[in-house]
């Protein structure tokens, strides 16, 4: 095992010397959108002057069913004043699976959640 992470390393050093150091990434302006929630209510980039955090999930990924309740215990307590927006990407989740998950994940969440 020990000669894996040592040939590893060793590739991995050599593959950097040979793409050079990498460039630092500027930070973008964002376009301005605007997304409806299940509830109807219109969330809208050029209205919300706070910070937001955009979050795609499907109802079974377990690595967001895991993601979601930390996601919400480090907003509330480092960002309080952030917005979330829980974005589903897939077609095959119908409205009643996504209200079904949230309900879950907002359940998991509480415990997480200081105070």
């Amino acid at each position: 095992m020990r000669k894996l992470v040592l040939r590893f390393s060793m590739i991995f050093c050599m593959v950097g010397m040979f793409l050079g150091p990498f460039e630092s990434v500027e930070a973008k302006k964002i376009p301005n959108f605007w997304i409806r929630n299940l509830e109807g209510d219109r969330f809208d980039t050029r209205r919300h002057k706070g910070p937001y955090v955009i979050s795609f999930f499907f109802v079974n990924c377990v690595p967001c069913i895991k993601e979601i309740p930390e996601l919400h215990a480090m907003l509330s307590e480092e960002f309080p004043d952030a917005k979330v927006l829980f974005i589903n990407p897939v077609e095959e989740d119908t409205r009643k699976d996504i209200k079904e998950f949230a309900k879950e994940t907002e359940d998991s969440s509480r415990k997480f959640l200081p105070g």
